[in-house]
């Protein structure tokens, strides 16, 4: 099995930005002109094994549709990269303590008492601390990897606030697109390029949200 070494890109600024090797399961003996290059996007027969598993919540993530037959199928900006993101998102989630769907502040048990008492942050902070749309929080909320409350009773009913706890777990897993522009001073399209062409993952979201990337991934 072939592993990449470490990509260093110069981002401007005496900033560097490093690529961590990522592991390669096709024969090292070939070379690149042999390898096939990665699809635009998937065909029905790709989807198969974890993703396949999970169809029903891939609809509901926005990265596959049903059709009139009622076969569930990739949506068109959906690559295998992007499905191995996913994978890779459901395998490592469920141990961490933080992650989860809105709980009412009204509800009762352990779950409520915990968000009652932890420090709250409204939508746009969140985009705002976490460089994204408000958008993408709110996708982010929705699936579980950040710690929504229904905080109705404090604010305009309706209103969803973020615990400052799965805030921090997030930060630590996670960096945008628009967090790594900061510390590198670079435009986002240019680094959005370095980063595509260094096959670098996203998390899987639809491709109108803001680009998030693991941190383990990329260090600046």
């Amino acid at each position: 099995m072939a592993r990449m070494s470490a990509q260093s890109l110069p981002l401007g600024a005496g900033s560097r930005l490093t690529v961590q090797p990522i592991e390669d399961a096709r024969s090292a003996s070939a070379s690149p002109a042999a390898l096939p290059a990665p699809p635009s996007s998937l065909s029905v027969a790709m989807v198969k094994g974890f993703a396949k598993r999970n169809a029903e919540d891939l609809v509901r993530r926005g990265l596959a549709k049903r059709q009139a037959d009622g076969c569930i199928v990739p949506m068109g900006f959906v690559t295998q990269r992007m499905l191995e993101a996913y994978e890779r998102e459901k395998k490592s989630f469920p141990a961490c303590k933080g992650f989860g769907a809105r709980v009412p502040v009204e509800a009762h048990g352990a779950d409520a008492e915990e968000a009652a008492g932890e420090a709250h942050l409204s939508i746009s902070a969140v985009a705002q601390e976490l460089r994204v749309t408000a958008k993408t929080v709110g996708y982010l909320v929705e699936n579980g990897l950040l710690h929504g409350v229904d905080a109705a009773e404090l604010y305009r009913r309706g209103a969803t606030v973020v615990t400052a706890g799965s805030l921090m777990q997030f930060r630590e897993i996670f960096i945008s697109l628009g967090q790594l522009a900061d510390v590198a001073q670079r435009p986002q399209g240019a680094l959005s390029m370095r980063l595509r062409n260094a096959d670098v993952a996203l998390l899987a979201m639809p491709h109108d949200l803001s680009r998030i990337y693991w941190r383990e991934d990329v260090s600046v």
